[in-house]
């Protein structure tokens, strides 16, 4: 399938999860075209803010890959930058929290970008051929902004001094 006819599909696979997320979680969301910024067409989904008050997106994507390296699968990539600021005297922790935490949730992992940018992303396999299935996906989505909103909250605690790090992995595990 050429890399164009791909794109199509994808843009109006993600247009039905717009619709879907729209609709049933009643969240405002943006379909954006492949450009040269953009390698696949984008979802950007405006969540609740998180606990500080600060607003958050989540991002969906089709990974681009290519028909001959994966002949019956498509990837779905939901992703989230945090609005958190991590420094220097804060990151030896976080880094401690996060190993932890990507050890116990179900799905997603957290990492650390080199901007210091705290990213929680999840990459969701698919069945090349058929549609995403709604509840299926509504399903996931909502456990990923679950493991989100409750993780973001312990960081937060972490972050700005409120809990120290054994506290913060006490409560990952309890």
């Amino acid at each position: 399938m050429s890399a164009e006819l791909m794109q199509a599909k994808h843009h109006l696979e993600l247009k039905r999860l717009q619709e879907l997320i729209e609709s049933e979680l009643e969240l405002e969301s943006r379909l954006f075209e492949a450009s040269s910024q953009i390698p696949s067409p984008s979802l950007s989904i405006v969540l609740e803010p998180d606990g500080s008050g600060s607003s958050r997106v989540a991002n969906l994507m089709f990974l681009p890959i290519d028909d001959e390296d994966m002949e019956s699968i498509k990837l779905l990539q939901l992703y989230c930058e945090l609005p958190i600021q991590i420094t220097s005297e804060t990151l030896p922790d976080l880094e401690q929290l996060l190993h932890e935490v990507n050890l116990t949730v179900p799905l997603g992992a957290y990492s650390i970008n080199t901007n210091r940018q705290l990213i929680f992303k999840y990459v969701y396999v698919l069945s090349k051929f058929k549609e995403t299935d709604p509840a299926e996906f509504l399903e996931t989505f909502l456990l990923w902004m679950y493991i989100l909103d409750n993780i973001n909250m312990l960081v937060d605690a972490l972050i700005e001094g409120q809990t120290d790090l054994q506290a913060a992995l006490q409560a990952l595990n309890s």
